[in-house]
């Protein structure tokens, strides 16, 4: 199995002169935008990495060796199955029917479950042999919590540039909204 983020929609959810303020910069001193840059780009994605969940809508592509009747689904909340596809028994790439299965929104993780009345079809034994695409998008009453473990994972790494750990207090946020999330 394997997951690859494919495209992705949307800005950096903190902003420059919010991480400025924070931190207590001049929002006028750009000597440290680059500096600040850095720092909320890898932020951004020690959240999205602990969490599971990433901000924007994002396409992501999972490979599968061989049906399973429920097939978890690594990254969410998912928004819509965009295409699920396997190589035929010829090794052809074929398009699977959304009659032959369901997307179960309630779970966590979410996932792809079989429909009863339907048999996954036969498929080429090689691995990756399964493609699934789908689409994640970040449910925006949880934006505002996990801007806040950005802003202090931000400030703590500002000030200390020895590669700071992620501060108890954002962690402590990431953990409740990854609990919630897997």
């Amino acid at each position: 199995m394997g997951i690859l983020q494919t495209a992705i929609v949307s800005a950096n959810p903190v902003s420059l002169a919010d991480a400025k303020a924070w931190c207590t910069v001049e929002a006028s001193n750009t000597a440290q935008d680059g500096v600040f840059t850095m720092l909320l780009a890898g932020a951004r994605a020690d959240v999205e990495r602990i969490t599971g969940l990433a901000f924007g809508t994002v396409t992501w592509l999972l490979t599968l060796d061989c049906w399973a009747d429920c097939i978890d689904l690594p990254r969410g909340p998912v928004s819509e199955i965009t295409s699920v596809k396997y190589l035929d028994g010829l090794g052809v790439e074929t398009l699977l029917s959304p009659a032959t299965y369901m997307l179960d929104m309630t779970s966590h993780p979410q996932r792809i479950l079989r429909d009863p009345l339907h048999a996954w079809p036969s498929h080429y034994s090689r691995p990756a042999a399964i493609s699934i695409t789908f689409k994640t998008v970040m449910d925006p009453a949880i934006i505002d919590d996990l801007k806040l473990a950005i802003l202090m994972i931000v400030a703590a790494r500002y000030e200390d540039r020895t590669g700071a750990d992620i501060p108890a207090g954002a962690m402590q946020i990431l953990r409740r909204r990854r609990d919630v999330n897997v």
